[in-house]
Formats: structure tokens, sequence, C-alpha cells
């Protein structure tokens, strides 16, 4: 297979075609020798061709068929494994890696979500999201795109937007602008992802409702959360809800 990809829209494929724009993130993944990397959905291969320029040791996780033949006829020696990435695991015996890709719109949250699950993290990620994505993950406290994406991801570590990405990049062109984030990991807090991403997300599905009364089912709040709304807290305030409502000890 030669032919370009035609594009599949069900699987959210806009295809990355602006040279100057790919190689601003590939310097952004900071690549060293021997790097383990793996890049979710490569496509046609757009930051591959300029990842492989570097000595790394690459896997490409790609559920078009198609683009898998297309990969392994455009490159030799290359590890594509054809699979669902919300299907995947990292191989037990990787211990430092980067994840980078270009994430479809409609999964980018359950993506950041698995990866946040993981015991074993990447070192740091390199996505391009949707700028309204990239917003929320970078929420303030107290503004309207603080939520679920923001304090979930400040609990596993941090995230900053490096530059925005105009449709003009793409083919097709998407209707919407995109961003390039990178999020780094750390171990701050002693406490386990999902019933903490729980509590999380039970606060902001009734977000104009005071605490209180969404987070009823939780018993009793302190009198000094009870009459607060979601988005006026930051990652440690929701720890420190969580480890009362738990009777938990958590280092912050």
């Amino acid at each position: 297979m030669t032919e370009k990809l035609r594009p599949i829209k069900s699987l959210g494929q806009n295809f990355l075609t602006d040279k100057n724009i790919i190689n601003k993130i590939v310097q952004s993944i900071d690549i060293i020798e021997n790097d383990n990397i793996f890049e979710i959905g490569p496509g046609m291969g757009a930051l591959t061709e300029y990842i492989l320029e570097h000595k790394v040791n690459y896997s490409g996780i790609e559920l078009d068929e198609r683009a898998k033949e297309y990969l392994e006829n455009k490159f030799s020696d290359i590890n594509i494994i054809n699979a669902d990435f919300l299907k995947y695991n990292i191989p037990d015996e990787i211990h430092n890696y980067k994840v980078v890709g270009n994430l479809p719109y409609y999964i980018t949250s359950s993506i950041l979500f698995k990866i946040y699950e993981w015991e074993k993290k990447p070192s740091k990620c390199i996505f391009m999201v949707q700028k309204e994505v990239s917003d929320r993950i970078n929420g303030k406290v107290g503004s309207k795109e603080n939520g679920i994406l923001s304090i979930l991801t400040n609990f596993v570590g941090s995230s900053k937007k490096l530059f925005d990405v105009s449709p003009r990049c793409f083919y097709p062109r998407p209707r919407v602008t995109s961003s390039i984030i990178e999020i780094k990991f750390h171990n701050k807090y002693n406490l386990d992802f999902k019933p903490f991403a729980t509590l999380v997300k039970a606060a902001f599905n009734q977000r104009r409702k005071q605490l209180g009364n969404s987070l009823k089912s939780y018993g009793a709040l302190p009198a000094n959360y009870k009459s607060k709304r979601a988005e006026q807290l930051n990652c440690d305030e929701f720890v420190e809800l969580y480890q009362i409502l738990n009777d938990k000890e958590t280092s912050i």
C-alpha cells in the first residue's frame, strides 16, 4: 500500500500536514537517545517520520489496520501495534517512557483518564487536543474551565499549553483550533486515582449546586466546604475533602 489514506471520520482522523508544526511538536518531546516512545494513532506517520530520525525505541498504537499496513510499508523495521489504545497497556518491562499523539477529539478525556489510572506513568506526554479541551485541562480555580479535567490532571501531574495549531495544518480541516499540551507527572498525593476521581466527577456533575447537595451521598460535609461549589476548589482542597470524607491519611 503506497497511496495516501482516506481519513475515516468515525475514527476522528485529521492528518497533520504542516511540517513546521510537526517539527515544533517533535522538539517539544525532548527526545534523548534510546527513549521509549509510544505514539497514539500515528496515522500516516507525520510525527513518526521525524521521531524515527532519532535513535529511539518506538511503538505506534494504531487502531486503523490500513494505517498499520501503510506505516510498515513506509518505514523499515517499525513496531506498529494494531490495537485500541483504550484497551492497551504499556509492557511491564518498560519503566521509563513518553507518550505522544494527536488525540481524537471524541475520546480525549477517556485516553487521559486511562493514563492517569496507570500505576507506572510516563515521564511526560505531548498531546494535540482541541483548544477547548486544553483550556479545560489548564482551568483556573473559580473559572468555568475549572472542572474534572483540570482537577484530575493536577492530581497526577501538571500541564501547560505549548502552542495552538490552526485547522489549516490538517487534512481534512477540522472545524476547531487545536493545542499542543505537555503533561508531566508527580507522586504528590498518596491516594488511589479511581475513588478520588469518582468524588470529583460527582461534585462537577452538578456543578451549579453547592457541595453539600451534590455530594450528599457522601454524608455530612465540613462546614467550610458545604456551601462551596466544585469550581471554587483547587486540587489540594479536593484531596483534603476526600481525606476527611474517607478518614484517610494523605500527604499534600
